[in-house]
């Protein structure tokens, strides 16, 4: 089986979630497009320098970049969820930049929210890079922050570079 990649484009750099604690009648939005394409969250079991030694099917090779030398992601694909509902909204950075991304909001569907929070809790007492989840779309790695708490209220943001592709990708 061939080694995964992550892309060299996308560098998400935050995921955090909306409020808790509010009266919800549903985590999805309105707004945006629906997701089209998975969205694979998966429990980091190792990070180890350079490229991978093998070519095993829960191994992802991250390519140097501008921040970070290259490395190997190992997940654990007893550890994983996949959310495939919700919409995913682009937002821009400002009024006066509209076609400028800040972020990539996932409004998740009300299972989905629930899901992952079920999961991130499993992860928050790990310690590194356990306590780490990888964010999978399409095959490809395209971040893996570390969780520090659980997260719920069903809305993850994403920032960094390359968020138009990713939204075209989620979405198209």
């Amino acid at each position: 089986m061939s080694r995964r990649r992550m892309s060299t484009i996308v560098m998400l750099t935050a995921i955090a979630l909306g409020a808790t604690g509010c009266a919800q009648t549903s985590a999805v939005d309105d707004s945006g497009e629906p997701l089209t394409t998975d969205v694979v969250f998966a429990a980091v079991k190792n990070i180890d320098p350079g490229d991978c030694a093998d070519d095993a099917t829960d191994a992802f090779e991250v390519p140097a970049s501008a921040t970070a030398d290259a490395h190997c992601v190992r997940v654990d694909p007893e550890d994983e969820i996949t959310l495939g509902g919700g919409r995913a909204v682009l937002i821009a950075e400002s009024e006066d930049a509209p076609s400028t991304p800040e972020s990539i909001e996932l409004h998740l569907e009300d299972e989905d929210a629930a899901r992952l929070g079920e999961f991130t809790g499993r992860l928050v007492d790990r310690a590194a890079p356990q306590n780490q989840m990888a964010i999978i779309v399409d095959g490809e790695v395209q971040s893996t922050p570390a969780v520090m708490s659980e997260l719920t209220g069903g809305v993850v943001s994403l920032s960094g570079e390359g968020l138009v592709g990713l939204y075209e990708r989620m979405t198209g």
